[in-house]
């Protein structure tokens, strides 16, 4: 193929998604929704293929040894 013919376009995110919330957003939106840290969000679906119960499992195993510490 022609390398003219060719654009490479990097992944990557645009810098407006990179801006950190200050402590006061943060604050705002936990407590909004009643958020207690450390909390997990997961955004997909509960379908099989996805294996919640590990992702689950994982984090509460991550908490408990965290407890240990």
């Amino acid at each position: 193929i022609d390398p003219r013919k060719i654009t490479v376009i990097p992944n990557g995110i645009d810098g407006q998604f990179k801006l950190e919330p200050s402590a006061e957003a943060i604050a705002r939106v936990q407590e909004r929704y009643q958020l207690k840290s450390p909390f997990l969000l997961y955004v997909g679906n509960v379908k099989p293929h996805k294996n919640l119960e590990r992702l689950i499992d994982a984090f509460y195993k991550h908490q408990t040894k965290l407890q240990l510490q």
